[in-house]
């Protein structure tokens, strides 16, 4: 490096110092008050998550997608954080997000949207179809078969496949090789039901994890821990509940909100702020509250670690993160992190607008998880079912 490029850099660079010198100093001071201003709220911001209030206000941007496509819409234009993990371009007037097409169905309540039954659409340049039971997967009976293991799979849009047919998904993948290629001999037969919805934040995976799936008889839940669990923006579906006064439901999560004083006139950026400091706690509670229910059940929980398309410096030692954090509850993991080796992410998305990870990277992932299920011994057992 020349030496006046060294001086340039460091000339853009001891502003930002300060400013983060100044939020260590102020995020003691503040603790949980309520932020009076606008300086206040960004110091607030980046002591509590490390982002800019540029990089937090973008980071909630569109409820549904989230960081996949809705919030990228604004991450291409901007020069903070988000503008790092990705350089998409804008999508064109078409493309739409899942909850404004008619696969949507408004709920209200605690889950606030579902996926409709029996549609056959075009969503995200894929044919996107449901079953009776408004799941994007083949149609099961609701009772459990004798002598099959059932697996659940809950998770949002890259468990449902957006953008990749229906078969080409991870989740199809991987139900096919372990039935053509059992994990062991006099393995069972395996169904992977996909109670998937694009958009679904942790919160809401936790009540599909012990409400919905346990009434198809699985014998084991997989969680998928992917990038809407790891990022700030997990936190707009409270903030969606307390903004219409919903009910919260789950003891922990009032328990939260309370110590947060969330207030219905709150905007969805200043909860997230407010909840910032709670975010790995709350992802915890709601892993550790599914294992409790579904355990009550004789249910097993399982954990799918998967990657994303952005940048994997930025992104994935915040899924690390949440990992470590709930390592203490003993939980499988089938991680496939690394499925994406070195190859550019450019080759992995849907379109150069979207995020979402195409046939390869579905591919890649179900060569991973296959390949992690068939190694270790423990997840031999408890995803495949093998008595060894």
């Amino acid at each position: 490096m020349k030496p006046r490029d060294f001086n340039y850099h460091l000339k853009l660079t001891l502003p930002t110092l300060a400013v983060l010198l100044v939020a260590a100093v102020q995020h003691k001071r503040l603790g949980k008050l309520e932020p009076s201003n606008k300086l206040e709220l960004a110091l607030n911001v980046m002591g509590r998550t490390g982002l800019s209030a540029r990089d937090e206000g973008e980071m909630t941007a569109g409820y549904y997608e989230g960081l996949l496509d809705g919030a990228q819409t604004t991450a291409s234009k901007s020069r903070g954080l988000l503008a790092n993990l990705s350089i998409l371009k804008q999508a064109p007037p078409d493309w739409k997000e899942f909850a404004e097409t008619t696969a949507a169905m408004p709920m209200g309540g605690y889950i606030q949207y579902e996926m409709r039954p029996n549609v056959r659409i075009e969503h995200a340049g894929a044919l996107f179809v449901s079953n009776q039971w408004g799941q994007r997967d083949k149609d099961y009976t609701k009772s459990r078969p004798a002598g099959v293991r059932r697996l659940a799979l809950v998770g949002s849009s890259i468990g449902v496949g957006s953008g990749v047919l229906m078969e080409k998904n991870y989740e199809s993948l991987l139900e096919d090789r372990l039935n053509a290629a059992p994990v062991c001999p006099g393995a069972p037969r395996i169904e992977i039901i996909n109670f998937s919805v694009p958009g679904y934040q942790i919160t809401q995976l936790l009540d599909v994890a012990v409400e919905k799936a346990p009434t198809f008889e699985p014998n084991v839940v997989l969680l998928e821990i992917n990038v809407l669990i790891a990022f700030p923006n997990w936190a707009n579906h409270i903030a969606t509940l307390v903004q219409k006064g919903e009910d919260l439901k789950y003891g922990f999560l009032k328990r939260f909100a309370a110590e947060a004083k969330l207030m219905p006139t709150d905007s969805t950026s200043r909860i997230s702020t407010k909840l910032a400091m709670h975010r790995i706690a709350i992802t915890e509670a709601c892993v550790s509250e599914a294992q409790r229910r579904l355990k009550e059940k004789g249910i097993e929980l399982v954990l799918l670690a998967i990657p994303v398309t952005g940048t994997r410096e930025e992104l994935h030692p915040m899924i690390y993160e949440i990992l470590d954090r709930v390592k203490p509850l003993g939980l499988p993991v089938v991680s496939s992190m690394d499925a994406y080796g070195t190859l550019e992410l450019e080759e992995l998305r849907i379109r150069d607008y979207d995020n979402h990870p195409n046939e390869l990277g579905h591919r890649l992932m179900f060569e991973a998880l296959d390949k992690k299920i068939r190694e270790e011994p423990r997840l031999r057992r408890v995803v495949a079912g093998c008595d060894e």
